[in-house]
Parts: structure tokens; C-alpha cells; sequence
């Protein structure tokens, strides 16, 4: 199924901020600087799921990967601990299923492993995770990714696929990439590497990149690293991992805003 999506994907024909203007997507999440570019989270949701799938983001910041889940056709949930980017990713959410979307996402504000526990119904459903590499305030982002990834295991369903976007970032000594610390933290939570992949920013034109516009908001491309999920054996040892949350809600059919949990209007 990957070998289709090629080493180098061509998600830079339409600028990150003229993806985001194609919508529907509301002008604060432009100010999701560490967001999955639209085009690169629906190529990976086209490639590697299918309709009625669902697919997850446990740090979803301003929901990029669940809106592009829902205009795909598949199910979404997402988590953020952000406060302002749980109500940016709810405007998001509600201003898609408002373009007639059949399919659900469910939206929950708090930390991955507790909204883990708070999914346990849903253990090995998920066909796909798709993330960016976050900063944190307490870890290191890889770290912070490491047990993101090691709390979500047991919802992901055996050959399922994890895809980590990482934006290449530079400071005064230059270019900056996390790339072995990435793939380190997939392969900790039990994760199989099994590509690394270019989504680019610029536009390329035959054998030619032209260079990202004005307002790319980025170096050209993202890192792109792809993982699948182990077999069975090595699922269900992850899943007697799955932390315990002692008072838990039913999550409800749907809600228009509960407190911690959001169903898409």
C-alpha cells in the first residue's frame, strides 16, 4: 500500500497557507505554526486508510488531520491538552460537518494517556495514526512523542499504520532535525519503520522545485516517516498497558460541548 505514495510527495502545488484558505478552516489555525499541512495529512488518509476507517491525532493542535479525515470520508478523533487549540480544532471540526460530512469526530481535551483510557472502547480500531512533532513544555519533543505513541498502541489495530510529519526547523547554528530521535521513539512504543518519505512545501513543476512562496510558512518540505503496527502477539501485550482512568464517562452518541469531549456540530 505505501510503496503508492513514492519517496517524494508533491503536496506543495498549493501554498500551506492556500491550502488552509480552501478550507474549511477558520484564520486561527494558520497560527499553528507545527500543524500537518492539509494536503500532506489527506495524500497519507487517501493512501493508507479507507472509507470508514478512523484515524487518530493524539496531539492534534489546530485539526488539520481531522478535518482532512472527515472530507475524506473516514472517521476522526483527536486529542489536544491545549486549551486554545481545542477550540480552534472544534471551530474547524464544526465548520466541516457543516459542508455535509457523514462521518463522526470526536474531539478531547487532555493529556494522550488519559484520553487513551477514556478510548478504551475503541481498542484496536484505529487504521491510522497521523501526528506532528510537537515542542513541549516538560520533555523533549521526541520523548513527549515516545509515550504518546506507547499510550495509543493498544487503540491501533494490528498492521495499521503511525505517521509522524516533522517540520525541519533552523536556529542561529542552522538546520535542526530530529529525525533519529523520531524514528527511535516509534520504534519504543513498538512501532515498525517502514519508510521515510519528502512531502514538499514548493510547487514542483516537471523536474523541477520551485521554491516555497512568501507564505509557505516552512524550509521547502517535511520529513515524513511512516510506521506499521506489529502482529497481534505484540499488540495484545501493549493493550494489558493501557493505563486505567478510575472515573470515566460513557462517551456520549453525541453532545454539542461537554466538558472535555466535543462531538463536531
Amino acid at each position: 500500500m505505501t510503496a503508492a505514495l513514492g519517496s517524494v510527495w508533491a503536496t506543495g502545488q498549493n501554498s500551506p497557507r492556500g491550502q488552509l484558505r480552501q478550507g474549511p478552516y477558520v484564520s486561527a489555525t494558520a497560527h499553528d505554526t507545527d500543524r500537518v499541512p492539509p494536503a500532506v495529512a489527506r495524500l497519507a488518509i487517501d493512501h493508507l486508510t479507507a472509507a470508514g476507517d478512523t484515524v487518530l491525532d493524539p496531539d492534534c493542535g489546530a485539526g488539520t488531520v481531522p478535518v482532512e479525515a472527515l472530507r475524506a470520508g473516514r472517521h476522526a478523533i483527536a486529542i489536544t491538552d491545549t486549551r486554545r487549540w481545542w477550540s480552534v480544532a472544534r471551530a474547524n471540526l464544526t465548520a466541516t460537518r457543516r459542508t455535509g460530512t457523514h462521518t463522526d469526530a470526536l474531539l478531547l481535551d487532555g493529556a494522550p494517556r488519559r484520553a487513551a483510557g477514556q478510548l478504551a472502547g475503541a481498542t484496536g480500531t484505529i487504521a491510522l495514526l497521523l501526528t506532528s512533532l510537537r515542542p513541549t513544555p516538560a520533555l523533549a519533543p521526541a520523548e513527549a512523542l515516545r509515550q504518546t505513541l506507547g499510550h495509543c498502541m493498544p487503540l491501533m489495530r494490528p498492521g495499521a499504520h503511525a505517521v509522524v510529519v516533522l517540520r525541519t526547523a533552523h536556529d542561529e547554528q542552522g538546520f535542526t532535525d530530529p529525525l533519529d530521535e523520531t524514528v527511535a521513539a516509534g520504534q519504543d512504543a513498538g512501532l515498525t519503520l517502514i519508510d521515510h518519505c519528502i512531502a514538499l512545501d514548493g510547487q514542483l513543476r516537471t523536474d523541477r522545485l520551485r521554491s516555497p512562496s512568501a507564505d509557505a510558512d516552512g524550509a521547502g518540505f517535511h520529513d515524513v516517516l511512516i510506521f506499521r503496527v506489529p502482529d497481534r502477539a505484540a499488540v495484545a501485550a501493549a493493550a494489558r498497558n493501557v493505563p486505567r482512568v478510575r472515573s470515566t464517562k460513557p462517551l456520549p452518541a453525541r453532545s454539542d460541548q461537554p466538558l472535555g469531549i466535543a462531538w463536531a456540530a
